[in-house]
């Protein structure tokens, strides 16, 4: 006679976790527009701007060439974007991720996955390249 409460509990509970992820916006932003990514750079970072962007294909980051020599990264954390310019750091390759280890972060390490191989391995060069130069200065 009861069976029929289960459903209509299950029912509510799932509507009410939809009516609060709807009412409190959760939604992860995206680095899918170039223009979009160095508009954001310019915010964080007026005092290093950028000449061009590198998309991860899946939005979840990008690199930032800096005019006058350098690179910065902005990535998805939670429900917002964060930055830093690289200074220094380590990154090791583990099949589709790379993981980047930022000293001076308050987030101790960046692990970001690239399905497709051309691109990951140009992240990769890209990166050994930049923390190597970074390390050296």
């Amino acid at each position: 006679m009861l069976f029929w409460i289960i459903p209509v509990v299950i029912a509510g509970i799932l509507g009410a976790v939809l009516l609060l992820r709807r009412s409190t916006g959760v939604s992860s932003p995206r680095l899918d527009s170039k223009v979009d990514v160095l508009e954001m750079w310019h915010e964080k970072y007026p005092d290093h701007p950028a000449s061009t962007v590198l998309l991860e294909p899946s939005g979840f980051a990008a690199l930032i060439d800096l005019e006058g020599g350098g690179t910065g990264i902005l990535w998805v954390f939670r429900n917002r974007v964060v930055g830093r310019v690289l200074q220094q750091g380590e990154l090791q390759e583990n099949g589709t991720q790379l993981r980047i280890a930022i000293p001076e972060s308050r987030e101790p390490f960046l692990v970001i996955t690239i399905q497709e191989p051309m691109v990951r391995r140009i992240w990769l060069e890209t990166l050994k390249t930049v923390l190597s130069e970074a390390s050296k200065s």
